[in-house]
């Protein structure tokens, strides 16, 4: 059986598995890392299949997989509790974490998170969406577009540079699919487990305050919104002094 490759920061008791976005691999956090406590957690970055240090692995690129795989790290590293965080693409499969292994998670902290039902989208803007996979310019665009136009060139082409460089084409492609055919909203209905969400304001409409509210609010009882209010869809890169201070405040109140 394959292990996803991670990285681990930090040596206190208190476990944090951090998962990534669907432009980005565990690199996304590299700015986040002088602000996180090291003492009183412990740090696990992990690369899914097709992404960072785990590029060469291949894979279906199905949620179903990307949960086993992640739980299959966590019990090879012999941690029976974490607190998990899911960026956006990778909000889903910890979602899908918590149905297949609810007793697993002490916590829940979704990113500017794909819902539990899927990005619900037309198949013509689907079609562009798969289209933008091999094309350095449109997801160049998509960058510009989920951070509110708001950033010079010299930052936009860093973080097309960190997109494309993150994961093979193959493995964007197959993750598109996932979150575009993925719905298993309806096992979380009534779900009591702690999740706490991050959404920026310079976000597409998708993945703003209001949006994410009405859908979660449906699912989840223990559900707290605490949106960012300078950043737009990467508050890790984009803010990430709040961003480290929200991880440590949602992990460790009660």
């Amino acid at each position: 059986m394959s292990i996803l490759s991670y990285s681990t920061i930090g040596s206190g008791p208190e476990y944090v598995v951090v998962l990534h976005e669907w432009l980005g691999d565990h690199s996304n956090y590299e700015p986040v890392i002088t602000y996180l406590d090291t003492q009183k957690f412990t740090w696990i970055f992990v690369d899914l299949r097709g992404y960072g240090d785990s590029k060469e692995l291949s894979g279906e690129y199905t949620c179903e997989e990307a949960s086993e795989d992640v739980q299959r790290l966590i019990d090879k590293l012999g941690i029976h509790s974490v607190n998990l965080v899911g960026h956006s693409m990778s909000a889903l499969v910890a979602q899908k974490i918590l149905v297949d292994n609810p007793l697993l998670l002490k916590k829940l902290i979704l990113v500017t998170p794909v819902p539990a039902s899927g990005i619900q989208i037309s198949e013509t803007d689907a079609d562009e969406l798969r289209t933008s996979v091999f094309e350095h310019s449109k997801i160049r665009h998509l960058i510009n577009l989920r951070t509110g136009k708001r950033y010079n060139s010299s930052w936009l082409d860093a973080k097309l540079m960190l997109a494309t460089k993150a994961s093979t084409p193959k493995a964007r492609a197959g993750y598109l699919e996932m979150f575009l055919n993925t719905d298993f909203s309806s096992q979380l209905l009534g779900c009591s487990s702690p999740v706490r969400v991050i959404v920026g304001k310079h976000d597409i409409p998708a993945f703003q305050r209001e949006t994410i509210k009405k859908l979660f609010s449906q699912w989840y009882k223990d559900l707290v919104i605490v949106e960012c209010k300078e950043s737009g869809h990467y508050p890790m890169l984009e803010c990430p002094v709040f961003f480290a201070s929200m991880l440590e405040k949602f992990v460790t109140e009660s």
